[in-house]
């Protein structure tokens, strides 16, 4: 037999050797997946894989295409720091549509491990074909799991409605790529009025939960969309929502990270202090809302244009600077307990919110707190690309450190904000030295051209990492426009722009967007997962296009998504 796959269970942030596919909860490949909500759990950063993290989760399965044939399946499992009961494997077949745990069952095992033990267990299949399936039927964990088969066998698509996980070649993107911005920006603000939920609301889920920060960027597009358009319903669209963010503002200023669907008005102390018990009010997620917030403030007139100032300014003095620390850098603010660590992703949305507020108001402490911030986030960048990653409390590896490039879930907000203070700010030193990260970002060993090649956009990974490289058109725009005044070098200009070229073409056509997740619309069968979660290929929909809105809507007309465009118009 001929070993086939090595899967290393855990999260992605968790490093995995070479030869690994890394798998975690969200959807990634039509080949593989998980098809249950999973947690997971690091504990060593120098160990190899699989064994540096696990999967864990209750009733859980991981299904694979596979062809007929005799197969080897070995399953890893260590805990250095736990103890687990014996629990149960089920290996069988399933049908792409069916329930968990529906399939034939053809063989059944149980394991025992004892804490800080390596176990492997080794199970020989006979596979009629189609889906093979390991199913944990109770509390469970695992490492990883290689597969051994026949020398010819290679993975089979579960489904094929779902994204694929492989990037067209350049020279297919150059020759059928668009260049028609407007016409796919208005596409995508279609999209969203016509994939609103009942209640108005545009966005994404986890486990059931109407996230705000999913909703941020595609309002943000809304917005750009009015002002380029003068189509009324995106106005209105984007309005309905930050209508309902405004009402579940809290007492203290802070908003809850879930959409409640109860206005704060309606909670009695009582029930406040519920909320506040059980819900996370942390300032990565909410300030991204926030600032979608501060845009809308230059297209409403009126009784609701004060409501939205003083909702901002409420936010930012009451609560936010709460967690802002000595060195400029924000906490995460309430996450069951007041953080109190500088988070990057909590001091990037912050920085954008108070600089686009200081945009706003032009009340120069705003600008102030954010350039101060937007300063820690430039500062110790890598030579390579690599910028200084605040990590969040208790995640990967324990200890601040150089984030690799990939990981666009986390990083663009530290780059938009470095963008948006590059527009913003009137400090040139300041300005000089944003400029140069995003240099060192993009032309680094290790940096954002390096990792993509000669591929005509970055290789695909799960669901939220894709969605969020969608906004990346946005580092090369802003490092050519600026390249002259910037001391730009040619061969460096050279490169930027014909990046850019196959990037635009790339992001402007929607069969290439959609691999992003870009209008991906929910399908119309019934899974073993949500339809619209972060196990399916729409999981991220929403923030996808989202986040390719605002690249389309400043590449048609630069700093309109900052607040500085010429035209707000704004409500009759």
């Amino acid at each position: 037999m001929k070993r086939l796959i090595r899967f290393d269970f855990g999260n992605d942030f968790v490093p995995h050797d070479q030869g690994f596919i890394k798998i975690e909860r969200l959807y990634q490949s039509p080949k593989y997946m998980w098809v249950s909500e999973t947690g997971n759990c690091w504990f060593d950063e120098f160990g190899e894989s699989p064994f540096r993290d696990y999967l864990y989760g209750k009733e859980g399965e991981f299904r694979m295409g596979l062809p007929a044939g005799d197969y080897r399946l070995q399953l890893y499992f260590y805990d250095p720091e736990k103890h687990w009961e014996p629990f149960e494997i089920q290996f069988g077949t399933a049908e792409a549509y069916g329930a968990r745990f529906s399939g034939r069952r053809s063989k059944t095992e149980w394991i025992h491990v004892e804490k800080g033990e390596q176990y492997c267990l080794t199970v020989n299949i006979n596979h009629p074909g189609g889906i093979m399936a390991v199913g944990f039927p109770g509390d469970y964990f695992v490492n990883g799991m290689d597969v051994f088969g026949p020398a010819d066998a290679q993975p089979e698509i579960i489904y094929k409605e779902a994204l694929p996980d492989k990037l067209p070649s350049r020279e297919e993107v150059d020759t059928e790529g668009t260049e028609d911005f407007e016409g796919m920006l208005g596409k995508i603000c279609g999209w969203f009025l016509e994939n609103r939920l009942p209640d108005g609301f545009i966005g994404d889920f986890e486990e059931g939960k109407r996230l705000w920060y999913t909703a941020s960027y595609p309002i943000r597009t809304l917005l750009a969309g009015y002002d380029l358009f003068r189509c009324p319903d995106y106005l209105e669209a984007a309005v309905h929502i930050l209508d309902l963010f405004v009402s579940e503002q809290m007492p203290e200023g802070g908003f809850t990270q879930v959409y409640r669907g109860v206005p704060t008005e309606r909670l009695n102390n009582k029930e406040l202090e519920e909320v506040r018990r059980n819900n996370w009010m942390n300032l990565a997620d909410v300030g991204s809302m926030v600032a979608s917030l501060v845009i809308a403030c230059h297209y409403v007139r009126g009784e609701r244009q004060q409501r939205y100032v003083q909702a901002v300014r409420s936010y930012l003095d009451d609560w936010a600077v709460r967690f802002r620390k000595p060195d400029g850098g924000f906490t995460n603010g309430w996450t069951l307990r007041m953080d109190d660590k500088v988070y990057s992703v909590a001091t990037a949305s912050s920085a954008l919110t108070c600089a686009l507020f200081y945009g706003l108001t032009k009340e120069e402490r705003y600008l102030t707190i954010a350039e101060e911030a937007v300063l820690l986030l430039a500062d110790r960048w890598n030579a390579d690309g690599r910028l200084w990653n605040h990590i969040y409390n208790g995640t990967y590896p324990g200890h601040d450190t150089y984030q690799d490039v990939r990981e666009f879930g986390d990083s663009f907000y530290t780059l938009e904000t470095v963008l948006s203070l590059l527009n913003i700010s009137s400090r040139m030193e300041i300005r000089k030295k944003l400029y140069e990260v995003l240099r060192k970002y993009l032309f680094g060993s290790k940096g954002l051209l390096a990792i993509k090649g000669k591929a005509p956009w970055w290789k695909l990974q799960n669901c939220w990492h894709n969605s969020k490289s969608a906004g990346n058109p946005l580092i090369l725009f802003e490092f050519l426009r600026f390249g002259e005044s910037m001391g730009m070098d040619r061969e460096e200009q050279m490169r930027a722009a014909e990046e850019l070229r196959i990037c635009r073409k790339f992001i402007a056509t929607p069969k290439y967007a959609g691999l992003l997740g870009v209008m991906c619309d929910e399908p119309d069968k019934q899974y073993p997962f949500a339809k619209h979660s972060i196990q399916c290929w729409n999981g991220c929909a929403a923030a996808a296009g989202g986040f390719a809105g605002i690249a389309l809507a400043h590449m048609i007309r630069p700093g309109i998504i900052f607040g500085l465009s010429g035209d707000t118009g704004g409500e009759g």
